[in-house]
């Protein structure tokens, strides 16, 4: 059994700190020096992953911990495989096949190449995926745009409002995950210096789209048209969202029925200063 990964005095130190400092860096967890020693920049890497992914933040890395890191590198590598940048059978370690296929889709995007799977590598990563065959046409649409939010526990959390929703007979679109700011400031004109109606009082940086923190939905009918009325179903799917951990516009003042969010108790504010869940 491998043994549990923790900070102690004198640091733990072998291989399989390697290969976690090896994981933790190229998934955007800033591990420090990938030198097989467990230090506090190593421990604070963990717990930064734990907190994204909804796990227990101790800073130790266990079984539980080992697999949720080994499935998101799975998960980049099968991904990168797919859309033809081939690392090689995906096995959960960060590798030299992996880094290079990396850098080598961050080149072919205009991206920094650095081999790091950051926020943005990863949203051009899967708006790369080529369209699969599957029995619902918007099961693929949502997927692609649920692939845009910030970090696995809002994926999940709005993977299962689709499941959800699904067993109550409502079927629906999502329409927004993550937003630019250049999209953003284009919604926020509209109504006021270019044609169309009002669609948003945020300007950039005060949505949390912009954090990939928000979706928007529609429901829609077995041919795929959209359906804005009853309101009733709008709030059936925005208490399933509740249920999920997110927010739903359809209580605030100024009610936004088509959106849930999941703040993770940061405001717009902290966000634009830089931080993140």
């Amino acid at each position: 059994m491998a043994r549990v990964l923790l900070l102690k005095n004198p640091p733990m130190y072998g291989s399989d700190v390697k290969d976690l400092q090896r994981i933790l860096n190229g998934l955007g967890y800033n591990a420090g020096e990938e030198d097989g020693y467990f230090g506090k920049s190593t421990e604070k890497a963990v717990k930064s992953f734990q907190s994204g992914y909804g796990l227990v933040v101790d800073g130790e890395v266990g079984t539980y911990t080992w697999s949720k890191l080994k499935d998101e590198v799975k998960t980049i590598q099968s991904q990168l495989n797919k859309v033809g940048f081939n690392c090689g059978t995906p096995d959960g370690y960060f590798g030299s096949g992996t880094k290079r296929a990396v850098r080598n889709f961050q080149t072919s995007k205009g991206l920094t190449s650095n081999g790091i799977v950051d926020y943005v590598t990863r949203i051009k990563l899967f708006e790369s995926q080529p369209p699969s065959p599957s029995k619902n046409y918007y099961e693929s649409r949502n997927e692609k745009a649920i692939n845009t939010l910030y970090n696995s526990t809002i994926r999940s959390a709005a993977r299962s409002v689709v499941a959800k929703a699904l067993e109550q007979g409502i079927d629906i679109l999502i329409t927004c995950g993550f937003r630019s700011n250049e999209e953003q400031t284009r919604l926020y004109n509209q109504g006021r210096t270019t044609p169309g109606n009002i669609v948003t009082y945020a300007k950039a940086g005060e949505s949390y789209h912009n954090y990939g923190l928000a979706i928007d939905f529609v429901p829609v009918d077995e041919n795929g048209n959209t359906l804005w009325s009853p309101l009733s179903t709008f709030t059936t799917v925005g208490e399933i969202g509740e249920r999920c951990g997110f927010e739903w516009g359809g209580r605030w003042k100024r009610k936004d029925r088509p959106h849930i969010e999941m703040t993770f108790g940061l405001s717009t504010d902290e966000l634009q200063a830089g931080e993140r869940p």
